[in-house]
């Protein structure tokens, strides 16, 4: 319920909830009254995604890539290379930094069938953060310069995973740039 309500407050939909559960109503109001308990997150929520995504400065473009998802129910999607290994003690790290496990996921190859578009991901599994280790896998999943938002996920590009495990430099950019999108909390 928790990661329903963030994804509706990042749309900035409020949700419904019935009248006689808000403060200072009495029980036993008419059923005409009383809206659905459960917030309800519409079909058509990846029709709206990309168009969101588009008016958040996304540039059209013919082919960007599919991203691979890997299990998890997180609300945080780490995106890495195809050939980054995020089973490794660097990655097992980076996912001790978000608030709940994140998901994993790879950029795939854009002629590949596998896969989905990240604005769909986004709309499906209810990510209300994105991480893109790397620009250059960015610059492959949206086919252009990253936007700052992809329909109610904030997107954050941190340097690439071979970077970060060689560069203390790159590390510390990398967790500022974890605090500052609020992925991280601030020690």
């Amino acid at each position: 319920m928790r990661r329903r309500q963030a994804y509706l407050d990042a749309l900035g939909l409020t949700a419904w909830v019935p009248r006689d559960a808000q403060p200072g109503h009495a029980r036993g109001a008419p059923p005409s009254a009383v809206s659905s308990p459960d917030p309800v997150v519409p079909d058509s929520v990846q029709e709206v995604a990309p168009a969101s995504a588009a008016a958040s400065g996304l540039r059209a473009a013919d082919d960007p890539a599919p991203v691979h998802l890997g299990p998890g129910q997180g609300s945080c999607l780490y995106v890495c290379g195809a050939n980054d290994d995020f089973s490794g003690a660097l990655a097992s790290d980076l996912a001790r930094v978000a608030p709940d496990a994140p998901v994993w996921g790879r950029v795939g190859d854009p002629q590949a069938e596998e896969g989905e578009r990240l604005e769909l991901a986004i709309a499906e599994r209810l990510f209300t953060q994105v991480v893109i280790f790397g620009a250059a896998q960015a610059q492959l999943v949206f086919g252009g310069e990253a936007p700052e938002q992809c329909g109610p996920a904030r997107v954050t590009v941190a340097p690439d995973l071979g970077r970060l495990a060689r560069d203390a430099a790159a590390r510390r950019q990398c967790w500022k740039a974890l605090r500052d999108a609020g992925v991280a909390g601030r020690a």
